[in-house]
């Protein structure tokens, strides 16, 4: 059982539901391009697979989404073996407040993307939504501003299993 200390909502799964974040996202995306790796600003090495893929939905007028991406971009600092990325569910806003996390975000080499066909494909009951999934398809979804650590700790724990 995963309990939460913040407003968010989340439940965990042990095989891909429809529309999975990991398939969603390779429909999705275009061939990611080659980064170098670095541990102080989040970016990946996009040749490997990870063995985690948090995926963050996020809504650039919903007052929660900044503090959501700042999370997952910590997250993504702590944790070279999660692949972050940032799908963008409405079209983003064009003011500079609006934009400036998410600019923050691609800037420090998360992948940021508005890609409205698969937040559809992933059907979250609600905006912000985060997806954590091992490579076998088990992970975590969350809505609002869940615990990222408990998250990947759930979903790390499940996969050893």
């Amino acid at each position: 059982m995963l309990a939460l200390a913040m407003p968010a909502s989340a439940d965990l799964w042990t095989s891909s539901p429809p529309g999975s974040a990991a398939r969603v996202e390779q429909e999705a995306a275009p061939a990611p391009t080659q980064r170098a790796p670095s541990t102080d600003t989040g970016a990946r090495d996009d040749s490997r697979q990870a063995p985690f893929t948090l995926t963050v939905l996020v809504d650039s007028a919903c007052p929660l989404s900044p503090a959501v991406l700042q999370d997952a971009l910590a997250f993504a600092r702590t944790h070279a073996d999660v692949d972050v990325r940032v799908f963008v569910a409405t079209r983003p806003a064009r003011s500079r407040d609006g934009m400036r996390t998410l600019v923050a975000a691609a800037e420090a080499g998360l992948r940021v993307a508005w890609a409205p066909g698969a937040v559809r494909r992933l059907a979250p009951v609600a905006l912000p939504a985060v997806y954590l999934e091992d490579h076998q398809g088990r992970g975590a979804r969350a809505t609002g501003r869940p615990p990222l650590e408990a998250l990947w700790r759930a979903v790390a724990r499940g996969s050893r299993g």
